[in-house]
């Protein structure tokens, strides 16, 4: 093999690390949508298990506040795990150098078959760098949710423990606080998302 074959080999070697390190970095994205997934279905088990415990009436003895706050925190939690869990199942990893094409290698020309294999693995990248960026969005869509229905989930406790432990009744502007600046960061991740 010819200068130019050596230079074939050492970009397609450089190209698959690319590759290698793009492929590494769209499991981690898919282990942590897992992960967020994981503990949205956690935490909707402990909204399951409290409203069991505390009986029929549970929800309408709630004060206002509280049982919106707990609706959209609920709802939050689940549009996180459902989102997170699209992302693990939708995830594609193109296929850069199969079987046929390794089979080949011996009726090809060196030359010719690292140059058909870089061609390969240059279109591979591509498309996992969009799958990336695709990916990381709908993440980073998932784990807002959640951390809004989380909050959202802790202020509709503690209006509930506030009224009905010490008597204290909180009015509608937190509650119009919360939701405002919930709106404003869903609002901004969604303006990114669809750039």
């Amino acid at each position: 093999m010819g200068e130019g074959g050596q230079s074939y080999r050492e970009a397609v070697e450089a190209a698959r690390r690319v590759y290698d390190k793009q492929v590494a970095k769209l499991e981690e994205i898919d282990d942590k949508a897992m992960r967020t997934a994981r503990t949205g279905i956690l935490v909707m088990g402990f909204i399951a298990a409290a409203l069991t415990n505390a009986g029929a009436d549970a929800v309408s003895s709630l004060p206002n506040t509280a049982a919106i706050a707990g609706g959209l925190g609920t709802a939050a939690v689940v549009a996180s795990s459902f989102v997170s869990i699209g992302i693990y199942t939708m995830t594609e990893y193109p296929f850069e150098i199969q079987g046929r094409h390794i089979d080949a290698a011996d009726d090809t020309p060196p030359e010719e078959w690292l140059s058909t294999a870089l061609d390969r693995l240059k279109d591979s990248s591509i498309e996992l760098a969009g799958e990336i960026k695709r990916n990381a969005e709908y993440l980073e869509m998932a784990q807002l949710f959640l951390l809004l229905g989380i909050i959202f989930l802790v202020y509709s406790s503690s209006v509930t423990i506030l009224r009905r432990s010490y008597g204290i009744v909180l009015g509608i502007q937190p509650l119009s606080f919360l939701i405002g600046a919930g709106a404003a960061l869903l609002g901004q991740v969604l303006y990114n998302f669809l750039q």
